[in-house]
């Protein structure tokens, strides 16, 4: 073999021209974020629709829009739509219009009316501080959080001193159910799943089945829930079958009235985050 000679493996001399592949273009599903709706439009307590607008929030979202109307008339409601699309006021709204509306008013000893719950801690955090931003319309609303990571006995005596919205995580929550005196459910109207989707994955049905079978033996009172997720799955539907009562289903992907529901994953677009 010349050192000077170029060599070429036998290997390669038979290898045809790799061809070009064009690659088509896949346009992802999407939900419009915004309606053309505004809060003025439902009918919200005026000092509600104020507080919303000093936060900057005058137009609702495409789910609000759906949604607010059907939770507002009592239903319950199974959600679809994106995370950040503006789940979080689709269920604390009318919450908060519920039992700001109430004559007596009530206070935090009246009992806790309204349970959320969240498959992670940031979640949590995030949908209390907003409840917290809303509760200024109604002061005497007492809203509280339940999350791992927190110290038990602050907790505890949160509960003990009285709270009327509460926010957990779903293992916090069953902690405090077997282990707090005076945790009661008996005045809960209200059961929210929210990112239920991701609830599921992350290992907590169990725990999500255990707070819906205390509610069935201790709470008396008519109760409205909603499910929230980004997907729907046959664990999702499962779920909604011992959760919901004739539910209403909403989806913010169904672009006319009387289209067919549609079941595919949306993918949110990279944006500015909603609540």
């Amino acid at each position: 073999l010349e050192p000077d000679r170029e060599f070429i493996s036998s290997l390669f001399k038979h290898n045809p021209e790799i061809p070009s592949i064009e690659q088509a273009e896949v346009t992802p599903a999407r939900e419009e974020v915004f309606s053309v709706k505004t809060f003025c439009q439902l009918s919200l307590a005026p000092h509600l629709v104020k507080n919303l607008s000093e936060l900057g929030i005058t137009t609702l979202t495409t789910i609000q829009s759906k949604a607010l109307p059907v939770i507002m008339g009592g239903k319950d409601a199974l959600v679809k739509s994106q995370t950040g699309s503006g789940k979080t006021l689709t269920y604390a709204i009318p919450i908060l219009q519920s039992l700001g509306s109430r004559l007596p008013k009530i206070d935090r000893k009246s009992g806790c009316f309204a349970i959320v719950i969240v498959p992670t801690r940031e979640l949590a955090v995030q949908s209390f501080e907003w409840f917290q931003k809303l509760c200024k319309a109604f002061i005497w609303i007492v809203p509280c959080l339940l999350t791992g990571g927190e110290n038990r006995k602050a907790e505890k005596a949160r509960v003990r001193k009285g709270v009327n919205i509460l926010i957990s995580t779903p293992g916090r929550l069953v902690d405090h159910l077997e282990k707090t005196e005076n945790f009661s459910l008996t005045s809960v109207e209200w059961v929210v799943l929210d990112e239920a989707d991701r609830m599921l994955e992350l290992g907590y049905e169990r725990e999500v089945r255990k707070v819906l079978t205390a509610l069935q033996e201790k709470n008396t009172v008519r109760r409205q829930s909603l499910l929230l997720s980004a997907t729907l799955t046959t664990s999702i539907q499962q779920l909604s079958e011992i959760s919901l009562r004739h539910p209403v289903f909403v989806d913010a992907a169904d672009q006319e009235e009387g289209q067919e529901d549609r079941k595919e994953l949306v993918t949110p677009e990279i944006g500015r985050a909603h609540v």
